[in-house]
């Protein structure tokens, strides 16, 4: 990982530098945050995210690469940080601001593509390559005679404006390595290989700390976790729990242990302690409360907030209304056409598996409330799971037929 990063820092700025300066162009007539649609904030783009990636790179230094990569620098945000990564490439300032607590690991895509592409063309091309991945997971499931599967994992990623994912680098890397997880992990499931995707988790959780940016990091692990209960649903019992665990516990330990590992690198390269670099971010993004003055306040605010921001709730009253009659008819047909017979083990496994994000909100509460507008992409999961159970649970046979319905 760390062996990628020294690599890109190597490429010589000449090679990225027209590419930046499109880049710039582009940026500088950019506000730092866009709302897309509805004037939701669910639609919102993160320009300032994007130009401190993009700031970072053009900053990386070929001559001290592997210091470079550690540090990670970037022009501040003074007064806006669009605008310094414009002063930056037009050679008016330099990056002198570390951002050493995360990897970057991002920069393994964006600096090659920079060589190439300007910030524009990068943002068509990962959304042409998520789409792909999108429309292959679909029809892998409808050739497998899945329709319940695709039907609930498009409805997902509808509910938490998949769209809009492409329109930020931030955003992309989570969703990109959650399509390609879920693909591996089918194929693994498909070929009586269920057993030995735990390792997939593992990869996945050390992939999540090094491209993300704390963004929806648990979909890399619910999402393809998801589908490896269901399409295994025949076989659900007491052991799906404890494979639900071990994969979850295996995802949580090498995305924290990665992470972690960066810092380690960080103090051996630097040859000094950056605990003080990261230590009070940590706290912050855990349950410091600037709103409320009061921290309990936060922690349940923060879950609701992401939750308001699903496609429905955040499009206005009418979208709300709509949210809410779908609600009320999921309960109507939990209580009037619940099946005598459903595979309650089957039940259990799939609202563990939704309850991450949730839990992932409560604990980052902070963060989950001050960056709502993205980190709600991660109750796909939620969604995805929510339509399985009602699935699972509605007799369909007796409702076809109350409704006359041949």
């Amino acid at each position: 990982m760390i062996g990628a990063l020294d690599l890109v820092a190597k490429i010589p700025r000449e090679w990225i530098k027209q590419s930046n300066i499109k880049s710039a162009e582009y940026m500088r007539v950019r506000p730092e945050f866009a709302t897309r649609l509805f004037d939701a904030l669910a639609t919102r783009s993160d320009y300032y995210a994007d130009s401190v990636s993009l700031s970072i790179n053009y900053g990386l230094d070929p001559n001290d690469s592997l210091k470079s990569a550690i540090l990670s620098k970037y022009a501040t945000d003074d007064p806006f940080i669009t605008q310094r990564y414009v002063e930056q490439v037009f050679g008016e300032i330099e990056a002198e601001q570390e951002y050493l607590r995360y990897w970057h690991g991002y920069l393994v895509v964006v600096g090659p593509l920079l060589t190439m592409l300007s910030i524009d063309q990068i943002y068509i091309f990962l959304a042409i390559t998520m789409c792909a991945l999108m429309i292959w997971i679909l029809v892998s499931l409808y050739r497998h005679k899945e329709v319940v599967a695709m039907i609930a994992f498009t409805v997902s990623m509808l509910a938490v404006w998949f769209f809009i994912v492409p329109t930020a680098l931030e955003y992309t890397w989570m969703f990109l390595l959650m399509l390609i997880a879920c693909l591996i992990v089918m194929k693994m499931v498909w070929q009586g290989k269920i057993d030995k995707t735990p390792v997939v988790f593992f990869i996945f959780g050390m992939l999540a700390a090094y491209f993300d940016f704390l963004t929806t990091e648990t979909i890399t692990l619910t999402m393809p976790l998801l589908l490896a209960v269901w399409l295994n649903r025949k076989k659900v019992n007491s052991n799906t729990i404890k494979y639900c665990i071990k994969c979850a516990l295996l995802w949580f330990v090498a995305f924290v242990c990665t992470w972690v590992a960066k810092w380690i690198l960080a103090s051996v390269v630097l040859g000094e302690n950056v605990w003080p670099y990261v230590s009070g971010h940590i706290e912050e993004r855990l349950a410091s409360d600037f709103w409320f003055g009061n921290p309990i306040i936060l922690i349940l605010m923060a879950p609701l907030r992401n939750l308001s921001n699903l496609l429905l709730f955040s499009t206005g009253p009418l979208g709300g209304i709509v949210a809410i009659f779908i609600l009320v008819t999921i309960i109507v047909l939990l209580k009037e056409y619940r099946r005598k017979k459903y595979n309650k083990m089957l039940l259990k496994v799939l609202i563990m598996i939704a309850s991450v994000p949730i839990i992932r909100f409560l604990v980052l509460s902070n963060h989950s409330f001050w960056h709502h507008f993205f980190t709600y992409r991660a109750l796909c999961a939620l969604v995805f799971a929510g339509i399985l159970i009602v699935v699972e649970m509605v007799d369909w046979k007796k409702l076809r037929k109350d409704l006359k319905v041949s």
